[in-house]
């Protein structure tokens, strides 16, 4: 067999050199997916392949938000609920993926989803109001 000398000077450097770099790839994904579901929330919740799991997990809350966007106990902590994390915890995962509180960006989800709905022509503003879960005209 062959065998491979090297000393603990260059383990150590590779493995830091393996650990800066996979550190730089996780920040480089992080503000990819932030750029990508920050700044346009689309409204079809359409299931595709996903490819991580920051992905699949965004998506699952957007499908979430949709299914019970009428429902005024729609928040931050029945959001956690159904994905079955704590409140800080789900808090805290979509504040770094997204760059913004999650009730934000319920809002914001309601938000351009009453705006889709006005923009149909389709609806009287109260009926979009009822259906993207505003019960208060104020």
């Amino acid at each position: 067999g062959m065998m491979i000398v090297c000393s603990v000077k260059d383990v150590k450097e590779t493995g830091l050199n393996l650990l800066k770099w996979r550190a730089k790839n996780l920040i480089e994904n992080r503000n990819i997916l932030k750029q990508e579901f920050g700044k346009k929330i689309s409204v079809e919740a359409s299931i595709e392949n996903l490819a991580s799991q920051d992905e699949r997990f965004i998506q699952q809350v957007i499908v979430l938000i949709e299914k019970h966007l009428q429902n005024n106990k729609l928040s931050v902590e029945f959001l956690a609920e159904e994905c079955s994390m704590s409140r800080a915890t789900f808090y805290r995962k979509m504040e770094s993926l997204l760059g913004e509180p999650p009730s934000v960006f319920i809002k914001n989800y309601r938000l351009k989803k009453a705006a889709l709905l006005l923009q149909s022509g389709n609806y009287y503003v109260s009926e979009v109001a009822y259906q993207t879960g505003f019960r208060n005209p104020t």
